[in-house]
């Protein structure tokens, strides 16, 4: 199994507000996803840099996730890693 990390404070920025920030996010790796066609790529979001997610950033993410990972085989796992304690 393939193994990427994406870092997502350069991406994003360390604030994250909006669905939209959330759906962009996925897009994104769903496009990866299409360009490499590997099957079973496990991706790390880090959320190192990131200061601030919101309600709504979250849900989204979560919502996302949940789909990716029922729908596109290259999303196999997508373990969370911060300097903030959150998983």
């Amino acid at each position: 199994m393939l193994e990427s990390t994406i870092d997502i404070a350069p991406i994003l920025g360390s604030s994250l507000h909006t669905r939209d920030e959330a759906d962009s996010l996925f897009e994104s790796v769903k496009m990866f996803c299409a360009i490499t066609e590997v099957s079973n790529q496990q991706f790390i979001f880090n959320f190192s840099d990131v200061n601030f997610i919101s309600r709504s950033f979250a849900d989204q993410f979560h919502k996302n996730k949940l789909y990716f990972q029922n729908k596109y085989s290259c999303l196999y796992n997508t373990p969370l890693k911060s300097d903030h304690g959150l998983s």
